[in-house]
Parts: C-alpha cells; sequence; structure tokens
C-alpha cells in the first residue's frame, strides 16, 4: 500500500496542471513529478551486458541480497523494468542496471550481470494491488485547500489499473475537464503485514518511490469519498525507483 504525505506546491498556483515549476531538484520530469537521478541522458541505446569481475564465480548462498539485510552491498534504488521481452528487477547506479533475481516477496539475489540504462524499458517500480492514500494529510495543504482539520484520516483508494510506469501518458477521461496532479511520497510495503504495532512498522517497509496523485477535480466529491475523482486508469505514475535507504523525514518534495 501507499501512503501520502510531506508535499509542497507552488503557492501562486498549486492546483493548476499547467504549472512548469514543480521540481524536486532535478533534470528530468515523469508525469509532472521530478527526480534526482538523470534517467538515459544523451546516452543512446548503446552498451552491452557484462558481468562484474568474479560475480560469477560466488555460490548463491553467498549471493543472495535481500533488501531487509544490510550486508557488503545493499539496494539503494530499486527498479522494475522490461530488457529482451522480459520483466526484471534491478539496482540503479548511475547509468547502470545491476540485475537481480528475485522478487520483492523472496527478495533478490545478484546475477553477476548488468546493463546500460538505457537498453532497458522502466516500468512501475511495483505493482500493488491498491494504493492506500491518505488525504488531508498535513497543515499546509489543509490551509491552501481552505479546509478544516479532519478529526479523522480522510482515507481513499487508487486500484492497480491506475498505475503506470514514469513516462508513460496520463489519460484524462473524457467526461472530466479538470485534471489535476500533485506530487507524493508514496510508502512501499515490502511484506505481508496485519495489526501490526506502531513501533514495528517500519520494519515492514521496502521503500519510498515518488508518486503522482492525479485527480479530476470536477469529479471529486466534499464528503470525502475521493476515490471516483482519483481512481481513473493512469492516475498513478510510479517511480522511476524505490528509494530503499532514504529517511522519509528529511525529504523534500514540490
Amino acid at each position: 500500500g501507499y501512503r501520502q504525505r510531506n508535499v509542497r506546491r507552488d503557492r501562486k498556483n498549486p492546483r493548476g496542471p499547467q504549472n512548469p515549476r514543480h521540481h524536486r531538484r532535478t533534470e528530468r520530469i515523469y508525469g509532472h513529478v521530478h527526480f534526482r537521478q538523470d534517467l538515459c541522458h544523451g546516452s543512446g541505446p548503446h552498451g552491452a551486458v557484462r558481468k562484474q569481475p568474479g560475480a560469477a564465480e560466488q555460490p548463491d548462498d553467498q549471493k543472495s541480497v535481500s533488501w531487509r539485510i544490510k550486508e557488503r552491498w545493499c539496494i539503494m534504488k530499486l527498479i522494475r523494468y522490461q530488457f529482451e521481452g522480459k520483466t526484471e528487477f534491478g539496482s540503479l547506479e548511475e547509468q547502470t542496471v545491476r540485475r537481480l533475481k528475485g522478487d520483492i516477496g523472496s527478495g533478490f539475489s545478484e546475477t553477476g550481470e548488468t546493463v546500460p540504462l538505457c537498453r532497458v524499458r522502466l516500468l512501475s517500480p511495483v505493482m500493488p494491488g491498491k494504493a492506500v492514500c491518505i488525504g488531508l494529510n498535513y497543515k499546509d495543504h489543509i490551509a491552501e485547500s481552505g479546509a478544516k482539520t479532519p478529526e479523522s484520516p480522510v482515507v481513499f483508494l487508487k486500484p492497480s489499473t491506475a498505475v503506470i510506469a514514469p513516462r508513460q501518458e496520463i489519460e484524462y477521461p473524457a467526461i472530466s475537464s479538470h485534471g489535476d496532479y500533485e506530487g507524493e511520497l508514496a510508502i512501499v510495503i515490502g511484506k505481508k503485514a496485519k495489526q501490526v504495532e506502531k513501533e514495528n512498522a517500519a520494519e515492514y517497509i521496502l521503500g519510498y518511490p515518488c508518486a503522482n496523485d492525479v485527480s479530476a477535480r470536477d469529479y471529486q466529491p466534499a464528503d470525502g469519498q475521493w476515490t471516483i475523482a482519483k481512481g481513473f486508469d493512469t492516475f498513478l505514475p510510479l517511480g522511476p525507483c524505490i528509494q530503499t535507504q532514504a529517511d522519509p523525514a528529511n525529504l523534500e518534495i514540490r
């Protein structure tokens, strides 16, 4: 699941989708949300897959690297992508993807192979069953919206059909004439959990991707039942990566 938090918008025009000044200290834009890393800038579709020196000789039990274990090598930026017709996970290291075996549930192991970033097609870093979202969850947003602080959280859902990849086009529904976007910080829950104590919650977090909370504002009711306005297909761009070592209390999204 995902939870929205810590968002800052342009004060002069916080809602307009035409606003070009939303940024996050970076050079690349994905679905109106900006990210730090420069993906495939001028590199072209060249470069060969290569093995890391010595990696092929490591036995499987020594190569195993789970996102839960901080050992000699740890995934910092987890991506999901298509390469040569197959969907894979990888660790993004500047312009290079370190190919991985495994999945989020079982953990990952190194393959010993790398591939240039420009040879892969980025997908959303995760495909959730749903996104659990919290509205009006910080004071700046409440103030700019002219709303009252809710006595209990405003919860809405985005279905899996809303999730799209970086650079994939957002499709506004024909019935709406007021499309809007909001840069958000998402939380990826990396393993099954139920009735978790507050002090143990961080143990279940895989990491933090950027998200774009797209809305059809003219279909957003005032009673908090916002799924109808926010659940359209393509209304949740995610990525490009999951930051597994980020400090959510020390991040800024604009």
